[in-house]
């Protein structure tokens, strides 16, 4: 092949790829119109930008959502706390009720001290004791101080019946009844 030949055969080849190459920019340009181009690029930029609001947004929520996790903890806590202050303030109540109680009896057992028909001077408190002092010695051996006070409020509520003019077993009855 000649120098001639050989040009002549280059130069076919570069008009041939001169005219491909026009062919192709005509197809690619009959595709992709400049004005949907851009519109195109318009919404991949807006794409773009709601992406990065939606990434905030999700971040705020995961903050929301630690920090309400955070909160509900604290609150069970809190709740196990007022749990405990009420069982406490509860077994006060109870205990403060079962005072009460007792203090009512013992008003309940001393009410004759109160009563206007009642003298309660010294002379007749020591008849009343004499009493109460002749039946230990008859038939009571005391082997506790609870058992000495069991047999002086028993004695106590049947004594004062009788001063009060009252049926002694109803009296018995009503003050153990409560």
């Amino acid at each position: 092949m000649t120098l001639k030949e050989a040009h002549e055969i280059q130069r076919r080849e570069l008009i041939s790829l001169r005219a491909e190459n026009a062919r192709l920019k005509k197809q690619s340009s009959g595709l992709f119109p400049n004005e949907e181009k851009e519109s195109l690029e318009r919404h991949i930029r807006h794409l773009e930008q709601v992406i990065k609001t939606n990434d905030a947004h999700h971040k705020a929520a995961c903050a929301n959502w630690k920090l309400s996790e955070q909160m509900r903890f604290e609150l069970e806590i809190e709740n196990l706390d007022l749990k405990e202050q009420v069982a406490a303030l509860l077994e006060e109540v109870n205990t403060l009720r079962e005072r009460a109680e007792k203090a009512e009896n013992e008003v309940r057992m001393l009410y004759f001290l109160y009563h206007p028909d009642v003298d309660y001077t010294n002379n007749i408190s020591e008849r009343g004791l004499r009493k109460f002092k002749r039946k230990q010695k008859q038939a009571v051996v005391l082997r506790s101080d609870s058992g000495g006070q069991h047999i002086c409020d028993a004695l106590t509520i049947i004594e004062t019946a009788r001063m009060q003019k009252k049926n002694i077993y109803d009296t018995v009855e009503a003050a153990f009844a409560k």
